[in-house]
């Protein structure tokens, strides 16, 4: 039976993009979708009534005016925009960036909207990844780093082999950040590279394995919906 595990290159992806901020698909987990653009220049204001957005640069360096606030992101850094707040990105010179949206149709969300975000009601703040490998923690002990809807973003140390993860009740997106990593299942094995995404359905049970120091990057759906944005404590790894 062939396996269902692919790996994603997001360099050899971006190569494909054409011209600024075309938006690219990379994958789509339960109902996160994975885009890749090219940030050269700057886009349009714009906010989002019915989805968070998480961006995260792969490479170069980009610039995120929101009404929350501004924040420049390196590689390896991320920042969440909630909905219904004002926002664009730009950068100077062409910089490859990752957004994470849900793309669930907005009849089933409920009235699950906000139209605007108020001006002064939290500022925006980043996460950064450049230095992960110091961080302390037992290997394969999920990092909480943040929320958008429905999804835990976490990072995991992988040194050795991880225990099995039995199905879960949604898919997992899995990005190496740094090192390699061997991803086991019972349909098979799929070695992972730094900067390669891999969902992982959710009726296979998988673990990984990595001979030496590997950075992945986990996102997991949990029921039920809980708060999008972390909390104080939480953000305890931030970068101000």
């Amino acid at each position: 039976m062939p396996s269902s595990l692919q790996a994603v290159n997001i360099a050899r992806a971006a190569k494909r993009l054409e011209k600024p901020f075309q938006l690219l698909r990379l994958l789509q987990v339960d109902d996160l979708a994975v885009d890749v653009y090219l940030c050269e220049g700057a886009v349009a204001w714009h906010r989002h009534t019915d989805e968070d957005e998480l961006f995260m640069t792969y490479s170069g360096l980009m610039t995120l005016e929101t009404e929350w606030g501004t924040v420049s992101l390196r590689p390896w850094e991320l920042a969440l925009v909630p909905k219904g707040v004002g926002h664009r990105s730009l950068s100077v010179w062409p910089s490859v960036v990752l957004v994470m949206r849900p793309v669930l149709l907005t009849d089933r969300k409920d009235g699950d909207r906000r139209l605007y975000g108020l001006p002064g009601e939290t500022p925006l703040r980043k996460t950064s990844l450049i230095g992960a490998a110091e961080w302390p923690g037992m290997p394969f002990r999920p990092q909480f780093l943040l929320k958008i809807e429905d999804f835990s973003l976490r990072l995991l140390r992988c040194v050795g082999r991880g225990p099995w993860i039995e199905p879960r009740t949604g898919d997992t997106l899995l990005l190496v950040q740094q090192g390699t990593a061997l991803l086991e299942s019972e349909e098979g094995h799929l070695p992972l590279l730094g900067g390669e995404l891999a969902r992982v359905p959710k009726h296979l049970a998988h673990r990984l394995v990595s001979d030496t120091l590997a950075l992945v990057l986990e996102w997991v759906c949990e029921e039920p919906r809980q708060q999008t944005l972390a909390t104080a404590d939480e953000w305890a790894l931030d970068e101000e």
